[in-house]
């Protein structure tokens, strides 16, 4: 079942609870296995489902979990071997430099990886015979964080969720995180969505340079927005309300 956390609620929760009674009459009258895929882990289902699976009448339907498979980054020769198996199609060829590119803008997320490529093969339109550079892969890095796609908008809107904000917010300012369980739950949140990555010293950093550019944008668009209606409401003196907001 792709895209399940799209639900919320308690439309998320009726399927989650027909899936756990479901669960009893297996293998006769019910699948044996069902796979649930989406951007968060099985475990922050809770959230968007209201912080209360009781409201489905009967047992959890959170406790009937067998394994969280999260789906890793490629490396450089993973992409490499990808974009080879393009060429061997089609005669189109990938530069050693631009996959290394790739690598550098995406860090190897497969969404990205992919989306490139396809920006650069079916919008751009590269022709076949030119060669893919460098300067390719900047131009449809550039398009597709313009276009803000819905992979990438759905990224954008956990912006807007507390324990993304959490994790985030120090994040961006280069400050330590508070050490506690809620910090915990919401680094491991913002991890399984793909928002942040771990680096070498235990710390935190945006996923890859491409979130990174997108999250900065959108951030952006935040503040000009409440800027603009600050000054909407009436302030008799325009510097105090851009001070104000900057304070923000």
């Amino acid at each position: 079942m792709d895209e399940i956390d799209s639900l919320e609620g308690a439309t998320l929760v009726r399927v989650l609870s027909q899936l756990r009674t479901g669960f009893e009459y297996r293998p006769s009258a019910f699948p044996a296995s069902v796979a649930l895929c989406g951007l968060r882990d099985v475990r922050h289902y809770k959230v968007a489902a209201g912080g209360s699976p009781e409201l489905s009448g009967g047992p959890s339907p959170f406790n009937v979990i067998v394994e969280s498979l999260r789906l890793g980054d490629f490396t450089l020769d993973e992409i490499h071997d990808l974009y080879s198996q393009h060429t061997a199609e089609t005669d189109r060829v990938f530069t050693d430099e631009a996959v290394e590119q790739v690598h550098r803008l995406t860090t190897g997320q497969p969404w990205l990886v992919n989306a490139l490529a396809a920006e650069i093969v079916d919008r751009m339109k590269v022709p076949v015979t030119e060669p893919v550079s460098v300067e390719h892969v900047n131009a449809a890095r550039e398009r597709i964080i313009q276009a803000r796609p819905s992979h990438l908008d759905s990224l954008v809107r956990r912006l807007q969720e507390p324990a993304v904000r959490r994790v985030l917010e120090p994040v961006l300012a280069s400050t330590d995180e508070p050490a506690d369980l809620t910090c915990s739950d919401d680094r491991s949140y913002a991890r399984d969505l793909g928002l942040v990555a771990e680096t070498p010293d235990g710390g935190l950093r945006i996923a890859n340079p491409i979130y990174d550019e997108v999250i900065a944008r959108a951030l952006a668009e935040i503040v000009v927005r409440d800027r603009g209606r600050f000054q909407h409401r009436g302030t008799s003196s325009a510097p105090t309300a851009v001070s104000t907001c900057r304070t923000c």
